[in-house]
């Protein structure tokens, strides 16, 4: 009779432990997929999203580009997709894109949804155009606005020329000798190259050993963040980003250009003060002509605070 007791015991203990791992994985389930008929309801057509993770392993699994390109001939050019729970609109309509960063541009100013700038809060990226809201957006759009006008860019295209004329350079050899050549590092060193020339004026020299160059490098880094952190700050709370979450970008990566900044800036500086009446046609220079204008006012300070020096 006490080994029947027993038995019965445990398999009611079974049957209570297993009817709780179901109500377990049920919440787990209705938790992570609440949001996952979102776009269904409005008749949004997008890639079916995993419990839990949304689309977010697609990337991870299938070149972005390619991807992404898969995507809107199956979907169409504006589909829906989810970043873990979070509804995600993709647009690939060129008059709805500019409609969105241009003329209706203060509609969607409020929603930051980039990982690498939701955790943690940066001193310095939080200022960011693309991670502030509100009136501070309104402000930091309203002084970058310049460095993209018509006449800004008109400037800065003898810059970028200049980089194509050693893009031009750097071919010839291999073209005279039939050799081959890695058309993706080239062209990612094209791309470092009109960086650091329109943004700050200066010669990265990225051409000999891109791949030992250390702006390429840490350019890469920022561009290039770390795949694991970059997938657990799409799928952890706000609130555990802000606190707990490592950076998902090296913060030596960003130290880096915040240096370059610096330096270039306290040159510029020592060279007005000593009469040089050097100008120069960069997106630094910009925002350092603003600055003087608005009395050299903390947000628009590289180090996030009064003093740069």
């Amino acid at each position: 009779m006490a080994g029947n007791s027993s038995l019965y015991l445990s398999i009611f203990c079974t049957i209570k432990f297993s009817s709780g791992m179901i109500n377990f994985v049920k919440k787990y389930c209705n938790y992570f997929t609440r949001n996952h008929n979102y776009w269904a309801k409005r008749g949004v057509n997008g890639p079916k999203p995993v419990p839990g993770f949304g689309n977010t392993l697609s990337p991870f699994l299938t070149e972005p580009v390619v991807l992404e390109k898969q995507w809107v001939e199956k979907y169409g050019k504006v589909y829906g997709i989810y970043e873990a729970n979070k509804p995600i609109l993709t647009v690939a309509d060129a008059a709805l894109i500019k409609a969105i960063v241009a003329t209706d541009s203060h509609v969607f100013r409020d929603n930051v949804t980039d990982p690498i700038l939701q955790a943690p809060a940066h001193p310095i990226l939080s200022q960011s155009l693309v991670a502030s809201n509100g009136p501070a957006w309104r402000r930091v759009r309203s002084l970058f606005s310049p460095a993209f006008s018509t006449s800004r860019m008109r400037q800065m295209f003898g810059q970028m020329a200049d980089c194509l004329t050693q893009l031009t350079q750097t071919l010839d050899p291999y073209a005279s000798a039939g050799r081959e050549i890695d058309i993706k590092l080239l062209y990612g060193s094209l791309t470092m190259d009109v960086i650091a020339t329109s943004a700050f004026g200066t010669k990265a020299d990225t051409w000999r050993q891109p791949l030992d160059n250390p702006f390429v490098a840490n350019a890469n880094r920022v561009f290039s963040p770390n795949p694991m952190r970059l997938l657990l700050s799409i799928l952890l709370p706000t609130f555990v980003l802000r606190r707990v979450m490592p950076a998902v970008v090296d913060e030596s990566a960003h130290k880096f250009f915040f240096d370059m900044t610096r330096q270039i800036m306290r040159d510029r500086r020592a060279r007005e003060a000593a009469g040089d009446g050097v100008k120069y046609n960069d997106f630094l220079e910009l925002m350092m002509s603003v600055q003087k204008g608005y009395g050299d006012q903390s947000t628009m300070e590289v180090n996030g605070n009064a003093n740069t020096s």
